[in-house]
């Protein structure tokens, strides 16, 4: 019968029980996808695209790092699942301290090309660097040139030659012989 029927009693009726919202697994293979991947992959799944949030890595542009909730996890069908991906960028990290091949190796290991200018500083140490550009935490693009200004000794000053200083000799006086 309809809901809200009255039925005589002993009359039968069939009912169907829910086994409640649908519940569907976040896939696999997520991380490390492209977010169009990804994307594709959560809407075959029943899933939805949740927040896309990029944050700077090492990692390719648009490759997925992270999802909320996690992969292999139950959520109910049409649930939305949130992608942080790769910008493409990666932050670079304070280098002021380091030897100049510390600092080098840093720069080319994360994609960018190091620029060394060399500055008498008697601060600090020769060979370490004082300054950069851009400022650490700056997320920066691959290929783009990191500054280092390192120090170098300062040059000894130049003794300076000692000049003569001109002398009045007084004029001597002809003295007479002394008598005999």
């Amino acid at each position: 019968p309809a809901p809200q029927t009255k039925v005589d009693e002993g009359t039968a009726v069939r009912l169907s029980v829910s086994s409640g919202v649908e519940q569907v697994t976040v896939p696999d293979g997520l991380v490390g996808s492209s977010t169009s991947e990804a994307r594709a992959a959560l809407l075959a799944a029943g899933l939805q695209v949740g927040d896309l949030n990029s944050t700077p890595s090492t990692k390719p542009e648009n490759e997925v790092l992270s999802t909320d909730p996690a992969s292999g996890t139950q959520v109910p069908a049409g649930s939305p699942v949130s992608l942080t991906y790769s910008s493409g960028q990666q932050t670079v990290p304070n280098l002021v301290g380091m030897t100049q091949a510390e600092a080098t190796a840093i720069i080319t290991q994360a994609g960018w090309e190091p620029v060394v200018q060399v500055e008498e500083n008697g601060a600090v140490a020769a060979g370490t660097v004082f300054a950069q550009t851009p400022a650490a935490d700056t997320p920066l693009d691959s290929g783009q040139r990191v500054v280092i200004r390192v120090a170098q000794a300062p040059s000894p000053s130049p003794t300076p030659t000692p000049t003569p200083t001109p002398t009045t000799t007084p004029p001597v006086e002809p003295t007479s012989p002394a008598p005999t």
